[in-house]
């Protein structure tokens, strides 16, 4: 007597089919009997694309811009509701933004500063650990809601401030000393 896990091996299964299915076993043995032409234009096509994954990513120029000098990178955070808001910002001890172009600080003043997001095309960013300053809220906004708002952020971050339907208007700025160097993008590849 043959025992049924013999029996089956006669037949080769096919790899894309899973075990259990046995519709679409049936399937898949009617379409690998149709014609030999098909899988020979499948293979050429399976050869460019080991070719095309084989190939690395091209790296680009980009420009890498850093503070010069420790904590002189900030985040404005502004939140908005119907009328009411609350800001606050974030010191950044340090960090840098990789841009397109290279940028053209000409007109640069390093006591003003400048406001990243708005001056730059951003690829890419890093930033390192930060602390929040002191928040401030409009005068429609009561006290008890100021610090439960407060304490919401600290808690949940930016998604429990948007769940209850809040916006948020988010700045970046960089002061002082700017170096603009020129790095690689994707500075990590896949």
């Amino acid at each position: 007597m043959i025992a049924k896990g013999r029996r089956t091996k006669k037949f080769k299964k096919p790899k894309a089919v899973k075990k259990g299915s046995v519709s679409k076993k049936i399937a898949a043995k009617k379409s690998s009997k149709k014609t030999s032409k098909r899988k020979v234009t499948n293979k050429k096509a399976s050869k460019t694309t080991a070719i095309t994954v084989k190939q690395k990513p091209e790296k680009k120029s980009a420009w890498k811009i850093t503070p010069q000098e420790h904590n002189s990178m900030q985040e404005i955070y502004v939140w908005k509701r119907e009328n009411s808001t609350f800001q606050f910002s974030e010191e950044i001890h340090s960090g840098y933004v990789l841009v397109v172009e290279k940028p053209d600080l000409s007109n640069y003043d390093p006591d003003v500063g400048v406001n990243v997001y708005e001056a730059f095309d951003v690829l890419e960013y890093e930033f390192s650990e930060s602390w929040s300053g002191n928040p401030e809220f409009s005068d429609d906004i009561a006290e008890e809601e100021r610090d439960r708002l407060w304490n919401l952020w600290r808690e949940e971050g930016e998604s429990g401030l948007i769940n209850e339907g809040w916006r948020l208007d988010l700045d970046t700025w960089f002061y002082g000393p700017l170096l603009v160097e020129e790095a690689k993008y994707p500075s990590n590849p896949a």
